[in-house]
C-alpha cells in the first residue's frame, strides 16, 4: 500500500509539473513578441533566448529529478519499508515518463524533421534527468544548495538531510520495536485474563470475579497498562483500578 501511494504521489504531482514546465518556457520566449513586427529578429537575440530557454529546462529537469529523490526518501523512511530499493527503480522511469510524456505531445502535428530534431532534445534532457536522478539518490545533501528553496516549502528537506534523517530512521525504527514488545506483552496479558480466577481467602466461590475486562490499555515507550473493571456476584460492590504494568 505504501509503494502504491508513493506511487500515486509521484503521478499527481506531475501534473502541475507541468504547467510550470510550460509557462516557464513560455516565459523564456516571451520576449520575442518585441519584434513581432520585424520580418526576422535579430540573431542575438533569438541566440540568447535559446540559450535562456535551454538552461530553464536543465534546471527544471534537474529540480523535478531532486523532487522525484526527495519523494522517495520521505516513503522509504517509515519502518515497514524493507525493498527501498525498488522505490528508487521505480523513482527514476517517474523522472523520465513525464519527459516522455511532453515530448510525444510536442511531436504531435509537426514535421518529420522536427520530430527528429525533438526526439535528439528529448534523449539529452532525459540523460540529464537520470545522471541528476542518481547523484542526488547517492549524495541527498546536494539537493540543498541548488534546489533548497523548493524542498522547504515542499517540507521535504529533513527526508534528505543525512543527520536529521539517521536520527528520524532511529527513532522509526525504535518506535516500531516498541509497539511490537508490547503487542507481545500484551497477547501474554490476555491469555492469563482468560483463565479461570483464582479463590481469593474470606470470598466465597459466588462472590468471585466473574468479568474481567481491560478498559484502558497504555503501549507507550514499550510498556503495558492495564486498567480492570471487576463485576462481583451476589454483592453490591464494583471496583476498578490498574492491574499493573509491564516493562
Amino acid at each position: 500500500m505504501n509503494f502504491i501511494k508513493y506511487n500515486l504521489v509521484l503521478l499527481v504531482s506531475g501534473f502541475p509539473a507541468i504547467i510550470i514546465f510550460s509557462f516557464g518556457l513560455v516565459g523564456c520566449f516571451a520576449p520575442l513578441a518585441l519584434f513581432a513586427k520585424m520580418e526576422k529578429p535579430p540573431r542575438i537575440i533569438v541566440i540568447l533566448l535559446v540559450f535562456l530557454a535551454g538552461a530553464f529546462q536543465i534546471y527544471f529537469w534537474g529540480l523535478w529529478s531532486a523532487y522525484c529523490v526527495a519523494v522517495t526518501y520521505k516513503f522509504t523512511m517509515r519502518p515497514a519499508v524493507t525493498w527501498d530499493w525498488l522505490y528508487f527503480v521505480a523513482g527514476l522511469f517517474d523522472v523520465s515518463s513525464l519527459i516522455g510524456w511532453l515530448s510525444y505531445k510536442e511531436q504531435q502535428s509537426v514535421s518529420y524533421q522536427r520530430q527528429t530534431e525533438i526526439q535528439k532534445g528529448t534523449i539529452y534532457y532525459a540523460v540529464f534527468a537520470w545522471i541528476a536522478y542518481i547523484v542526488f539518490a547517492i549524495w541527498p545533501s546536494l539537493i540543498t544548495p541548488v534546489y533548497g528553496w523548493a524542498t522547504d516549502r515542499l517540507g521535504l528537506t529533513k527526508h534528505i538531510n543525512p543527520i536529521e534523517r539517521t536520527e528520524q530512521d532511529r527513532l522509526g525504527e525504535q518506535q516500531f520495536r516498541n509497539a511490537k514488545k508490547a503487542t507481545n506483552k500484551l497477547g501474554g496479558v490476555m491469555d492469563k485474563i482468560g483463565q479461570p480466577a483464582v479463590p481469593q481467602p474470606n470470598v466465597s466461590p459466588a462472590q468471585m470475579v466473574t468479568e474481567f475486562s481491560a478498559t484502558s490499555i497504555d503501549v507507550s515507550k514499550g510498556d503495558v497498562t492495564l486498567y480492570s473493571h471487576e463485576r462481583v456476584l451476589l454483592g453490591l460492590s464494583c471496583r476498578s483500578g490498574p492491574v499493573g504494568k509491564l516493562r
